[in-house]
């Protein structure tokens, strides 16, 4: 049994197409359409502009049919639409809509397959000439049926000779009446349907509307900016501005009319309104004060001021000023070098009895001058390039004075860079800070001589780590650890302090002799082993050479090398005076120091332990802390 072609023409949703993709399948269909089984694309509408246009089943949120899959005996749930606007049943209780609309064996080819079922088995049959006309278009997939498998129908009609037969949707000029213009397939008004050779709508002579486009079209009332004329106020609001939101009109920012609302509306008898509508007291007649708006949108002028001096308002031209207000002016803007201008409270004119005229003497630094008086403009003996002293201002000139200023140099008994002491400048120090018994402290060539100082230079016993000392009294420096296991005595206990400053490992529990303990005898490097074992046990690398043999062994430990400390010279194969820090074939610094070069940058006395002071290097690569303070 055919299904009647009214059926065709009366349901827009049976022209519709849900998709470029099958439902329930998986063939892609062409942009803009699907194939119609000839070689042709059925045009389904401008999908994505929101609108059901053309042979759309859904377009966006738009659909013919509804959203519950109840409309299309689905069960529960919704359908969606896809970008490219096909429905999909994916979200539906049922999926085959085949077997829940009944279109197994009901006499037509049906793209079940594609619908979420399995191949109409009619399809084999029913496309043939038997007198029934099966090809129809499907809506859902938009498609004819039996076109899809390359079978058309010879039944259903002859396609192109002008008659609308079978199920053709139209033939040629053969239009159904109610489907002849574009707005009856939802698009623009104006313009006309014409029929493709497959006997498919042809809407190429249609215009559709966008939102978005800027055009206001169809049932849009705005599109973007385009307000299509309309403002708040034709909308029947006092003011705002309109906005557009989704192609209709965004009202949230016009303002509703009435007294109140900062809108003067003359239509209203309002005066004024907030501050629109405000004039100002001069306009009415007065010397100024502030015009304000009533509650009740009328002009009130109470705090308006009368014309006269004395009212606090500059009344051009007979008044220079009032009370307080100079008009901007100043001395230095009436030609005065500066001072405190006032007004007359008589005659509101300028009171200049306070302007300071130009000139020197006047306490006031003017371009010419360096100083005025006490006033040296921030300027110092120092500041000028001198050393200190007492900067003073020329009374006559107003430039400054110098003569009290002292040069900078060594012997103007002021320490300055670069000095220890000058002169009778010792920094505070003394023969018994500087490690001597007694005497008195001299300077030499800004550098401090102990020629008058009683005793040996030594700091050791003054509690501080200072210099190479690895431990004073109770202090220990930062590299001397005060634990037995940080040398590798296991057994615990602390090392201690002798009171020549050196380290004593008598008190650790299970070793004494460290070189022992830790294989140095022997070991080609000359140790201090006699410094750390109660017994002075002398290494035997030290006896065995110390000159010059190819082999540095002197190193610098616990403030002296270790050749000289055993006895011999410092071993001229450490390199020592060449003026670079040497190193041993491990890579290991040997020299502490040499010429102008420190090991670690360490080159100044406060990486020592000291306050200040200069530290060098002697000749035999050895610190020399003695201007140390």
């Amino acid at each position: 049994m055919k299904r009647p072609l009214l059926a065709l023409l009366c349901l827009p949703v049976l022209y519709a197409c849900p998709s470029d993709r099958d439902i329930g399948g998986s063939t892609v269909t062409p942009p803009g359409g699907t194939r119609d089984g000839g070689g042709g694309v059925i045009d389904r509408g401008p999908c994505g502009n929101g609108v059901i246009n053309g042979t759309e089943a859904c377009d966006g949120n738009a659909f013919l049919n509804g959203a519950d899959c109840s409309g299309y005996n689905l069960g529960d749930g919704q359908v969606s639409c896809s970008a490219s606007c096909q429905i999909t049943f994916q979200g539906c209780s049922l999926t085959d809509y085949c077997t829940a609309n009944g279109l197994y064996a009901n006499g037509q080819c049906d793209p079940c397959e594609r619908l979420g079922g399995v191949m109409d088995p009619e399809c084999a049959t029913a496309c043939g000439m038997d007198g029934v006309c099966a090809d129809r278009f499907e809506p859902l997939i938009g498609e004819w049926t039996c076109r899809r498998l390359n079978t058309p129908d010879p039944d259903c009609g002859m396609c192109g000779n002008g008659i609308i037969e079978g199920n053709e949707i139209c033939d040629s000029q053969a239009i159904p009446p109610d489907r002849f213009r574009c707005d009856d397939w939802g698009y623009l008004p104006g313009g006309e349907i014409a029929c493709k050779p497959d006997c498919t709508p042809n809407f190429s002579a249609c215009r559709h509307s966008v939102c978005g486009d800027g055009n206001v079209e169809g049932t849009e009332m705005c599109d973007a900016a385009n307000l299509n004329g309309a403002t708040c106020e034709s909308r029947g609001f006092a003011g705002g501005t309109l906005g557009c939101n989704a192609c209709t009109f965004d009202e949230s920012a016009c303002i509703t009319p009435g007294c109140g609302n900062g809108i003067q509306e003359t239509d209203l008898s309002e005066e004024c309104d907030g501050q629109d509508g405000i004039t100002t007291c001069e306009d009415l007649g007065f010397a100024g004060g502030t015009v304000s708006c009533t509650g009740a949108c009328t002009i009130d002028s109470s705090a308006c001021v009368s014309p006269g001096c004395g009212n606090g308002i500059i009344e051009e031209p007979l008044e220079d000023c009032e009370g307080m207000n100079l008009d901007g002016a100043t001395c230095e803007s009436l030609g005065f070098l500066q001072g405190t201008l006032s007004c007359s409270s008589s005659s509101c004119t300028y009171d200049t009895t306070a302007c300071i005229p130009a000139g020197c003497g006047n306490d006031i630094i003017e371009a010419s001058e360096q100083c005025e008086g006490a006033n040296l403009n921030g300027a110092s003996c120092v500041s000028l390039g001198f050393l200190e002293g007492k900067l003073a201002c020329d009374s006559m000139t107003c430039q400054y004075d110098t003569s009290m200023c002292p040069m900078p140099g060594c012997g103007n008994n002021i320490i300055e860079t670069g000095e220890v002491c000058d002169g009778t400048a010792l920094a505070g120090q003394s023969c018994t800070s500087m490690g001597f018994s007694g005497g008195t402290l001299g300077c030499s060539g800004c550098l401090f001589d102990f020629s008058q100082c009683s005793g040996t230079q030594d700091r050791c016993g003054n509690g501080a780590v200072q210099g190479a000392e690895p431990c004073d009294q109770l202090m220990f420096a930062s590299f001397a650890p005060t634990t037995c296991d940080a040398y590798g005595m296991p057994g615990g206990g602390n090392v201690a302090c002798t009171a020549s400053c050196g380290l004593q490992f008598q008190t650790c529990n299970t070793q004494t002799d460290v070189c022992n303990f830790n294989s140095w005898y022997g070991d080609g490097v000359c140790d201090d082993c006699e410094l750390y074992t109660p017994v002075a046990n002398l290494d035997t690398d030290c006896s065995s050479g110390c000159g010059a043999d190819g082999a540095c062994r002197d190193y610098w430990l616990a403030g002296e090398y270790t050749c000289v400390r055993a006895g011999f010279t410092h071993d001229p194969d450490c390199g020592c005076g060449n003026g670079t820090l040497d190193t041993d074939p491990n890579g290991l610094t040997i020299e502490v120091c040499d010429g102008t070069n420190f090991a670690g940058n360490l080159d100044a006395c406060s990486d020592w332990g000291f306050t200040a002071g200069r530290l060098t290097c002697t000749s035999g690569c050895s610190l020399d802390f003695s201007q140390c303070y």
